[in-house]
């Protein structure tokens, strides 16, 4: 065997002799015989939660008071004129809340997919949601006697700290830390398909210590090339792609070299794996709004390779398209178990709120509703779960023009395994916090004080993907500090 076939044969076992502590758990937890992955949509920016979910009837007065320029209306007739240029006297979507009994919500105007979602049962809403490090009421807030998330309230810091749930602010990430306690367990074999892949550049979730994540983009794997590899050269003379992928797996007596000669070799090697088998799998760009028309296919046996048309101004349903072929392809790669990210920005909305917002809402709608009746279509829906996060909440309290940062927000969840078509809060809320300023959440200005930690709810869906209570608890470092919910689970997921 040479050098690079031996590569690309160990690649799936990198590094599996130094594994952390954590990781040594991981022998309950696989293999398994079925497929499951966890989807995370990341709204950066701070997403308004108060104008996603809207509370009406005897709740909606408070709610306009607070949000004054901001408030949706409460009408909730779909037959209503909606030709108005002023999204804020559009219709809403009602919610048929299944388990919320004297109260009643409904969603943006330009979620009116995504209430049909919820409303037929594919879709949960999990509410006052936010980073703790434990139980914290607004006395102990206000009188700073509890430990908080380090620098609340700042993107970053909190974009991190969402998706790490650590004090290590994303040197590692909890999904990262699932896929270590997947790589020990050797649930996917021998497929040089990390666990962790995301569409969306470099994530916080995603960082491991052992089970490296896989950068894909909406097009495809991404090829390493040489300098001018694209050019067309004599016959007599080598080309420079060859040139290049000898020089990468020739040996070298510097180790730091022949480490990244390695690594430079398994890339390449998975670049090779994932688009060979993506070239049987349809693209699915018409199913995808916002995505591009397919162009004339050249060769009929790959419709994965069919050339892209037109201009995507949907992303966010780009990467999902993504998502959905690389799920379609799940057999053929080797894979039981796999965790994606994907992201969509702009929602850091302080000003010009009413024309941001609103789009943002379309471009999710359309991308999570398309990637839901994708999963559907290939009979795998019960196995995918999408879950949504955001670096915070918003103020209630309009600034004139926007929002400001909060904290707690509302986050759905969707995918056959949901329990949808409820809202799920802290015990004792009716599962939706009182929308109003001067509550026991209001910790100023309206924002709401977190009553589900980050935590529970990363728990709830890494008990779905596998792991036992003691490995959720060697992931999430303050999980234990919860204990409202038997076995930290929520209950959104079955």
């Amino acid at each position: 065997m040479d050098r690079r076939a031996f590569i690309k044969s160990t690649a799936g076992f990198a590094g599996a002799a130094g594994l952390i502590p954590y990781a040594r758990l991981a022998h309950a937890a696989g293999p398994f015989d079925d497929y499951k992955a966890l989807v995370c949509l990341f709204m950066y920016g701070g997403n308004d939660c108060h104008n996603t979910v809207i509370p009406l009837g005897s709740e909606y007065a408070a709610y306009k008071t607070a949000r004054t320029v901001l408030a949706m209306s409460n009408d909730t007739n779909a037959a209503a004129d909606v030709a108005t240029n002023n999204i804020f006297t559009r219709p809403l979507n009602a919610l048929n809340v299944s388990n919320v009994s004297g109260r009643s919500f409904a969603l943006h105007t330009n979620l009116k997919k995504s209430a049909a979602l919820f409303n037929s049962g594919k879709m949960a809403f999990v509410n006052n949601v936010g980073p703790l490090v434990r139980p914290t009421t607004k006395s102990q807030f206000a009188n700073g006697s509890v430990e908080l998330p380090p620098q609340l309230f700042s993107h970053s810091d909190q974009q991190a700290y969402w998706q790490s749930l650590s004090r290590d602010l994303g040197v590692t990430g909890w999904g990262g830390r699932m896929a270590d306690v997947m790589l020990a367990g050797n649930v996917n074999g021998a497929s040089p398909l990390s666990i962790s892949v995301s569409l969306a550049g470099s994530s916080p979730l995603l960082r491991a210590s052992e089970a490296v994540p896989y950068s894909l983009s909406p097009s495809g794997a991404i090829k390493i090339r040489s300098y001018r590899s694209w050019d067309n050269w004599a016959a007599t003379r080598p080309h420079p792609q060859t040139v290049f992928e000898d020089q990468v797996i020739a040996a070298r007596v510097n180790k730091f070299e022949d480490a990244y000669g390695d690594m430079l070799a398994r890339s390449m090697d998975t670049e090779l794996f994932i688009s060979s088998k993506l070239e049987t799998i349809p693209t699915y760009r018409s199913d995808f709004p916002g995505t591009a028309a397919d162009g004339t296919i050249a060769d009929a046996t790959k419709p994965g390779l069919a050339p892209v048309s037109g201009r995507v101004n949907n992303r966010l349903a780009d990467q999902l398209r993504m998502v959905s072929r690389m799920i379609a392809a799940r057999t053929a790669m080797g894979v039981k178990r796999q965790i994606y990210f994907v992201s969509i920005g702009g929602f850091d909305n302080h000003g010009a709120e009413y024309d941001k917002h609103a789009g943002l809402m379309t471009a999710i709608d359309d991308a999570v509703h398309a990637f839901q009746t994708k999963m559907e279509a290939l009979n795998i829906s019960d196995k995918v779960t999408l879950f949504s996060a955001s670096d915070f909440g918003r103020t209630l309290k309009s600034n004139g023009e926007g929002s400001d940062h909060g904290w707690g927000g509302h986050y759905f969840v969707a995918g056959g395994a949901v329990q949808g078509g409820k809202f799920y809060g802290a015990p004792g809320t009716n599962g939706f916090p009182i929308v109003a300023t001067g509550t026991t959440t209001d910790v100023d200005q309206g924002r709401l004080l977190p009553t589900i930690s980050s935590d529970e709810y990363a728990a709830t869906l890494g008990r779905w993907f596998g792991l036992s209570k003691t490995e959720l608890e060697g992931v999430l470092p303050n999980l234990n500090q919860f204990q409202q919910f038997t076995n930290y689970n929520v209950g959104f997921l079955g």
